[in-house]
């Protein structure tokens, strides 16, 4: 049984994935920080999905001079939630998601634009135009940007590995994972585990995942 050490085990390849294993790193460059992936790297998780050419990501930039602002983001946020959605969280995507928009445009992400100036267009759940698309792999740019960028920092990939179980000391932490990959199994010994496998939509019959 092949047997692997690392600092940090992120566990999901999305978005969220790439993202958590990106701030690891940069928060501990001396630490072995593994992403742990199903698929191909950039071709698995949700983020991936090609629903429609409008499926994009939203942030109150206001590029297109409708008045829109975090404070009305927020409010947005919260009412199409149906009151399910964590006040706190709501707060935080609400005031910092120009911030991070900003990073992944600096980092190399090219949303559609017009005339140099990213488009945004109102869709669902939105009262203000802020959505921001790239065609329509909006979501398979967001995370090729973020590999790059993995890559650069020395964060490790494994592809074609699916977790089957946390491994949990004698004293109930998790230490580790049991993966299985080409049908061996692979035991991940981590400092720290980030689950990032999404999912979470199915709890309800009716969701977007």
């Amino acid at each position: 049984m092949e047997e692997i050490r690392c600092g940090v085990l992120v566990i999901g390849g999305g978005a969220a994935g790439s993202r958590a294993a990106l701030e690891a790193k940069r928060s501990n460059p001396w630490l072995d920080v593994m992403l742990a992936v199903c698929g191909k790297y950039g071709y698995s998780g949700s983020t991936d999905i090609v629903a429609s050419e409008a499926l994009g990501i939203n942030a109150p930039f206001n590029f297109e001079g409708d008045g829109d602002t975090p404070d009305i983001y927020y409010d947005d946020i919260v009412s199409t939630g149906g009151g399910l959605g964590d006040p706190n969280l709501c707060r935080v995507i609400a005031d910092e998601s120009v911030d991070r928009l900003q990073e992944l445009i600096d980092m190399g992400l090219e949303f559609d634009s017009k005339q140099g100036r990213p488009i945004q267009r109102l869709l669902s759940g939105c009262t203000k135009a802020r959505s921001l698309t790239c065609g329509g792999t909006t979501g398979r740019e967001i995370v090729r940007v973020l590999g790059n960028e993995n890559h650069k920092i020395g964060v490790k990939v494994i592809e074609d590995v699916r977790i089957i179980e946390l491994l949990k000391d004698e004293t109930g932490r998790v230490c580790g994972a049991l993966g299985l990959k080409n049908g061996h199994e692979i035991i991940f010994k981590a400092g720290a585990i980030i689950l990032a496998t999404g999912g979470a939509g199915r709890m309800f019959r009716k969701n977007i995942n």
